[in-house]
């Protein structure tokens, strides 16, 4: 169903494109037929000429054509970017089930993990956590490390932060570093780091940043590990 969503999305805005630009191009020959002194006007384009001319174009309401005066005409896309798109998004399932199938990394079987870019899964009974990272041996190595601060451990410390939202003692809404300078915090970031180190691990290699950022994605809600992973930003 995610494939298939991802490839109508495609296909959709490749015709809103062609219909902005049909549209752009009708306002064009419209305004220079029916007023064209409007265009010789400083900072007036075809959209706020008719506008200003009080023309209807197509079955629009008054509401959206003030919208579309502001607009100006729609931003170009990359030539071949949809299809570059694409072409990734058919790469998904073939490497989620590369990674559900990939053996639990032993570091007593299998040695250190390599130093590669990739996209790893932490599970225990169930998955976890979904991470991208460009060398997996240090990132994994931040995630449990002991001496780990916030900004490397960010799993086990949204682990300790959720623990921590069940005593009123903690304030978590301070700055993480706060929080993490907290002794009674403290030793819920070191447990919750240790139970990060004992998780299972697996990963498959890609070397391609732009198929990594979206396997993550793709990875992350299939497994449907949300509780843990937020792609919310600033």
């Amino acid at each position: 169903m995610t494939m298939r969503a991802l490839r109508s999305t495609a296909r959709r805005i490749q015709v809103l494109q062609a219909e902005a630009d049909e549209l752009y191009a009708q306002l064009q020959r419209l305004t220079a037929a029916i007023a064209p002194w409007l265009l010789e006007l400083f900072g007036v384009g075809p959209i706020s000429a008719v506008g200003a001319a009080g023309l209807t174009v197509g079955p629009r309401s008054r509401a959206q054509g003030d919208e579309m005066t502001q607009s100006g005409p729609p931003v170009p896309l990359a030539e071949g970017g949809i299809a570059q798109f694409e072409a990734l998004a058919d790469e998904l399932p073939r490497l989620l089930d590369r990674l559900r199938r990939a053996p639990v990394w032993s570091s007593e079987r299998d040695g250190p993990l390599p130093a590669v870019p990739g996209v790893y899964l932490l599970s225990e009974e169930h998955p976890i956590y979904v991470g991208q990272t460009r060398n997996l041996r240090r990132r994994l190595r931040q995630h449990g490390g002991i001496s780990s601060r916030e900004n490397q451990a960010s799993l086990a410390f949204n682990i300790a932060r959720r623990k921590a939202a069940d005593h009123p003692s903690f304030n978590i809404h301070l700055k993480r570093r706060a929080l993490e300078a907290d002794p009674a915090f403290a030793q819920l970031f070191r447990e919750a780091r240790a139970r990060v180190a004992r998780m299972q691990v697996r990963y498959v290699e890609i070397d391609d940043p732009e198929l990594r950022t979206v396997f993550e994605v793709y990875a992350a809600v299939a497994f449907g590990t949300a509780e843990h992973n937020s792609f919310e930003t600033h």
